[in-house]
């Protein structure tokens, strides 16, 4: 995942867990804090509120800029109770899907 923000690609983290992604984006914050967790906000762990959607919205009076804040960044992440696998699923725009 490192590798494809390092290269510029827009990668979406999908997991079926909430602390998963959490921890995820927690231990990818100690680097790098250019991230988006596609969330209400009403869930994130404190540490992770200012990455999430709803804050960010705050910051955007027009569709358009808040495009812009979400196409700066390189990671969202986001958690759906829809993932039929436990898995962690990785998508890069060049490389398609890979399971961890």
């Amino acid at each position: 995942m490192r590798a494809l923000v390092d290269a510029q690609k827009s990668v979406l983290l999908v997991t079926n867990n909430n602390m998963a992604l959490e921890h995820i984006l927690n231990k990818f914050k100690e680097t790098n804090d250019n991230f988006i967790k596609i969330s209400s906000g009403s869930v994130a762990e404190e540490s992770l509120r200012p990455h999430t959607t709803k804050e960010l919205a705050k910051t955007a009076d027009t569709l358009a800029k808040l495009s812009e804040i979400y196409n700066k960044v390189s990671l969202k992440g986001y958690q759906s109770t829809y993932i039929p696998s436990p898995n962690v699923t990785l998508r890069s725009s060049l490389t398609g899907f890979m399971y961890l």
